[in-house]
């Protein structure tokens, strides 16, 4: 929640590819693998060196689902509606 709330307001988010988090963005600059704090370290100082990789976040942002559209896609995977 706190990650969405961030990216919402503007502010990138960098992540580990463990949990949704990481589905905020398709940049691979803002994802390191879990557990790994070198890739933590490497991904932090790539950003920390060259903000402009910034821009790469945003270019592949991902479009969040309104709660409508969550609810639709949920009564359609469980057949309580057809496909709109």
């Amino acid at each position: 929640q706190v990650s969405i709330e961030l990216n919402a307001e503007g502010i990138p988010v960098l992540c580990s590819d463990l949990g949704g988090a990481c589905e905020l963005s398709q940049s691979h600059y803002f994802r390191f693998h879990g557990g790994d704090e070198l890739d933590f370290i490497s991904k932090l100082t790539k950003i920390v060196e060259d903000p402009n990789i910034i821009e790469d976040y945003w270019d592949k942002k991902m479009k969040l689902k309104t709660m409508d559209e969550h609810i639709k896609e949920l009564f359609y995977i469980y057949g309580w509606i057809n496909k709109a």
